[in-house]
């Protein structure tokens, strides 16, 4: 069994298909344009850097419950368009309207009360895409 509570073994395992998966997610939730997006259950930052990828001016703050995985996003993308902090889908700790869009990739099957998360989402985002 692959131990998922190490970035470095996620990234091993899991993190190819994230990084696959990333760039077409991105492009299916129809951003439009740069702007500030929410990257909830941040993970490794795939989600962010393909977010970056697609609109080079964007502004991505990710979230994540697990510190080593926050340490690891903040290593891995040192870059200003970039923030990543300690964070709960199911509790999310910005004000409503802070971002043009929160997205989660491959998040939901991981939070004890998944409809909780995606209405904690909607109701502080312009747009949720999961």
């Amino acid at each position: 069994m692959t131990d998922f509570s190490n970035p470095q073994a996620y990234e091993r395992w899991m993190g190819r298909w994230s990084a696959c998966l990333a760039p077409l997610f991105v492009r299916f939730a129809g951003l439009g344009s740069p702007g500030r997006y929410l990257d909830v259950g941040a993970g490794t930052g795939v989600l962010a850097r393909a977010i970056a990828d697609e609109f080079g001016d964007a502004e991505v703050v990710g979230i994540e419950p697990v510190a080593s995985y926050v340490d690891h996003a903040r290593a891995r993308l040192r870059d200003p368009r970039f923030r990543f902090e300690l964070g709960d889908a199911q509790a999310i700790p910005f004000d409503n309207d802070s971002f043009d869009a929160a997205l989660a990739l491959l998040l939901l099957q991981e939070v004890p009360d998944a409809p909780m998360a995606v209405g904690e989402c909607a109701a502080s985002r312009a747009r949720v895409v999961a």
